[in-house]
Formats: C-alpha cells, sequence, structure tokens
C-alpha cells in the first residue's frame, strides 16, 4: 500500500524547501472566545462537551480559507450563493458583541527557522464587516533568540472609509499601498509587485490557508447521483463524481486503497469500493460497493443502500486521498455513525493516509472508545474545548499542559474520564487554582 501512495502522488511533483502548514491559530473576542489560542499537530483531537466552542474553533479556520481567496469579508461571514454563512452570521462573530475581532496564524516558512504570523483584525458595523487592521511578521530563529520583520502592515482607516493604506516592507516607514476594505490585504497583494521577502511570505501564507479544508459529510446528498469533479464538496455529495472523474490509473489506485480502509467498517465486509457514470454523456456519476455476506454470497449496491457511517467514512478516505498533499482537513464529528468498535479501525485509518500524503487532521469527537484507542503518545494531540466558569468564555486546553495529568490518567482511561466529565473538572480545578 505504501508504494502505491508514493507512485501515485509523489511522482513528477518537485517540493522545493519546506512546504508551509499551520501550526497555530489564536482568537480574540472571536464568538464565545475571548482570547484563547491552539496548536495543531499531523492529527489533532479536540474534544469538548455541546456548546464548548468546538465548532467556533473550526469556523475560524472556514474564515481564513475563505479570505484567502478574495472572497469579500462580510461574504466570508454570513455567506454567498457558493457559500453557506458561518453560524450565528454577523450577529454572534464577536464575543458578546464587540465591536471587532482578531485572527492571528503562525505558519511554518521556507525552512525550519523561519515562521510567518499573520493577523487581520474585522470590525463590525452593522451588516458589514470591514478589515481594520492586518499585517504580516517574518520570524527568523536563532538559538534562542527570535528576529521579527514586519513585512507589511496597515495604518488605522478613516472612519467610515472605504479603502484602508497597507505599508510593505521597504527598510524605511513601508511603501505605501491602498487597499480595499472589504478583502484582506493578504490577497489584494498576490498581484501586485513585491519585494522577494514579501513575496515569498504572502505566496506561504496564502497557499497554507487556501488548503485548509473544512469536511462536514451529508450521507443523504451522497445518495444522489452527482457530475464528474476535480473538487469534493464540503458535505462530501460529489464523492462519486470525484472518483469517476480520476484518470484511469490513479482512479483504480485510490479505489483500490478506499477499498482496503473501509473493509473492516460494515458488519459485512466491503471488498469493493468505486463510482461509474451511468449515462452515456458521461454526466452523472454513482458510488457503488461489493460486500460479501459469506463464502459463497456477494453483493452489489449502490449509495442508497450503505448506512451512513460507511458513507460517512468513504468520503473521509476520499478527501484523504484526493485533497492536495500538505493540505489541512478539518472534520466535525468524524466518528457520528460509526459504531464504536470501529474506532480503531478508524484512528488506523487516518493516521496512515494523514503520515503518507503529509496531510494535518484536525478532528473534533465525542466517541469515547475513539479516545481510548489513542495511545498515551497522541496525548499530546488532544485539546479540550471549555466554559470558563466565571466570565463563560470558551477556552482551549492542551492536555499535557495540565499539570496532574499522570494522575487523571491513574483514574482511567481518556474516553472514561471525557465522559464522566473528569478532563473538564481537572482544567476548571487548574483555572480556579492559577
Amino acid at each position: 500500500m505504501r508504494s502505491e501512495i508514493v507512485s501515485l502522488y509523489m511522482s513528477g511533483r518537485n517540493y522545493v524547501g519546506s512546504v508551509p502548514m499551520l501550526r497555530e491559530i489564536q482568537f480574540e473576542n472571536w464568538k464565545s472566545y475571548k482570547k484563547a489560542s491552539m496548536l495543531f499537530d499531523q492529527l489533532t483531537f479536540l474534544i469538548g462537551t455541546n456548546a464548548s466552542g468546538k465548532s467556533n474553533a473550526l469556523d475560524a479556520l472556514e474564515f481564513l480559507s475563505r479570505i484567502s481567496s478574495a472572497s469579500d469579508i462580510t461574504s466570508a461571514i454570513v455567506g454567498d450563493s457558493n457559500t453557506v454563512n458561518l453560524r450565528g452570521g454577523l450577529e454572534w462573530i464577536t464575543y458578546e458583541g464587540a465591536k471587532n475581532f482578531t485572527i492571528t496564524a503562525s505558519v511554518s516558512g521556507e525552512d525550519e527557522k523561519t515562521d510567518y504570523e499573520y493577523s487581520i483584525t474585522v470590525s463590525i458595523d452593522g451588516n458589514t464587516a470591514e478589515l481594520e487592521n492586518e499585517e504580516l511578521v517574518r520570524v527568523r530563529y536563532q538559538g534562542n533568540a527570535q528576529r521579527r520583520l514586519r513585512l507589511f502592515w496597515t495604518d488605522a482607516p478613516d472612519g467610515g472609509a472605504p479603502g484602508i493604506t497597507a505599508r510593505l516592507y521597504n527598510t524605511k516607514s513601508g511603501t505605501k499601498q491602498p487597499m480595499r476594505r472589504n478583502l484582506s490585504v493578504l490577497s489584494q497583494l498576490e498581484i501586485y509587485e513585491m519585494r522577494e521577502e514579501i513575496k515569498v511570505a504572502v505566496d506561504h501564507v496564502l497557499q497554507t490557508m487556501r488548503s485548509i479544508f473544512i469536511l462536514d459529510p451529508n450521507p443523504s446528498s451522497m445518495r444522489a447521483y452527482s457530475r464528474p469533479s476535480e473538487h469534493l464538496n464540503r458535505d462530501g455529495s460529489n464523492v462519486a463524481g470525484v472518483l469517476a472523474a480520476l484518470p484511469d490509473k490513479r482512479k483504480k489506485i485510490v479505489e483500490d486503497l478506499i477499498s482496503r480502509y473501509a473493509a473492516k467498517i460494515p458488519e459485512k465486509d466491503i471488498t469493493r469500493v468505486w463510482a461509474e457514470t451511468v449515462d452515456r454523456h458521461g454526466v452523472d456519476a454513482m458510488l457503488y460497493c461489493t460486500e460479501r455476506w459469506n463464502a459463497k454470497r456477494t453483493l452489489e449496491m449502490d449509495a442508497r443502500g450503505l448506512s451512513d457511517g460507511t458513507l460517512r467514512f468513504i468520503s473521509v478516505m476520499v478527501a484523504l486521498l484526493t485533497q492536495p498533499e500538505r493540505s489541512m482537513i478539518v472534520v466535525e464529528e468524524i466518528d457520528n455513525g460509526l459504531h464504536p468498535s470501529r474506532a480503531m479501525d478508524l484512528l488506523s485509518a487516518i493516521q496512515d493516509l494523514g503520515s503518507k500524503r503529509k496531510i494535518d487532521l484536525l478532528v473534533t469527537t465525542h466517541n469515547v472508545a475513539l479516545l481510548d484507542a489513542l495511545p498515551p503518545k497522541m496525548i499530546k494531540s488532544v485539546a479540550v474545548a471549555t466554559r470558563n466558569s466565571s466570565s463563560g468564555a470558551s477556552e482551549i486546553t492542551i492536555l499535557e499542559d495540565l499539570p496532574h495529568l499522570s494522575r487523571l490518567i491513574a483514574e482511567g482511561s481518556l474516553g472514561q474520564l471525557a465522559a464522566r466529565g473528569k478532563i473538564e473538572e481537572s482544567i476548571k480545578a487548574q483555572v480556579r487554582n492559577a
């Protein structure tokens, strides 16, 4: 399987230097977060009770992805003909009615000694969201020291003005460049002639933000026919179309891999998963699978006969096998619809494919069995969303940062601790004692 993935995806690609990845995101006055940050690993789990702020954290990533592609800032929040609104829209986009919010992202640079910090502040005025401040900083590491260089930043905008002035690094006070306030400066700079260090940084950060893919599979929509397509829809509705559109050689390898990973998911073993067009014009595709019911009997069915859990699993596999390498895939409630006994199979599949294809995953889960399946070394990849007892604000805690983690783990498995609310209790006790 390893050789198949390598031959399929690495041939013909040349990666020069370090390919950018998202390291950390910080929120200030963002939805239920007053001030918080979250670190990312190759596989990061975000857990927490209902209404703890998990979905709000994912929405921040969606917002960054949208504004990186020159989406109007207001539309990035309220949606348009091509995108749905972020939950709550403009009315609930800021913490307790604050006038603005700030999101800061840390991105790995072109080598191990370089990072980039990108920050955007957006003000809310009635039915409009506008740029208030934006900057990009290069961070160079020399031992324990840092050298910070502001590559671009903005002046404070005039009240009500449609434009904002960006300053591009020029070794002095910055070259002034008029920009629009309804778009991110980062996306506008893509077409400008700039100093090389600014261009490299802008390209790195844009590539990272555009590689964020939010997957929220909707099994009902996956049971319908879909048009062949190069890009997977957010709801997974065109899984069949994405598979059917692949070149023949690549299609066979991808479908074989999905079939192997999916074999243990349903009660009856899946022996094959594939998609094909069903009309002479090749405009409608359907997803199919073959199940082995016993030694002598197999059953072929289309997506209409597959369970919700199986369809969600297939959509995750398709995303992992067709999204560009170095992407970040975000899946909310990744194990929804899967039986707890299949948790280990799911974990093994996403770990294996994510590692081999160099794709970061951020997933939320409530599944006790999935958390119990995590090996001890992965505890550092678990983040917990909670609500502060005093302020009600959402907070994110990295599990390994808890001072009494070993004592906590001694009380039971990670899944059982989460189910009994012990993790949240420990975090709140730490806050009270701080």
